[in-house]
């Protein structure tokens, strides 16, 4: 192949490419967009109602937290802690949790 048509395949592949990657910034900046609008119009609605924009309830928090307790119990189970307080200690976690989501 000569230097020329190397060349001008080259060229013809980077202007491809370059046009794929315009392409996709283009969408990227209409989907910014989109969500931009989409979060005003949450927050507009929700100042209607009193209180700004709010996320999702609930708190990852409580999940780590019974996971953890999950796991202490299982080791419990296995013989590690050979106390009784343990699964006193995730029932009264589990009732504080229902308690504090009503």
């Amino acid at each position: 192949m000569e230097q020329k048509e190397f060349e001008g395949k080259l060229d013809e592949y980077a202007n491809k490419i370059s046009a794929a990657v315009g392409e996709g910034v283009k969408r990227v900046e209409e989907a910014f967009d989109k969500g931009r609008e989409n979060l005003k119009a949450d927050s507009a609605e929700s100042e209607g109602g009193g209180g700004g924009f709010r996320g999702m309830k609930g708190s990852p928090k409580s999940g780590i937290v019974l996971i953890g307790g999950g796991i202490v119990w299982l080791l419990y189970i296995a013989g590690f802690f050979q106390q009784w307080i343990f699964p006193i200690l995730v029932i009264a976690l589990g009732i504080y949790f229902i308690v504090r989501n009503r």
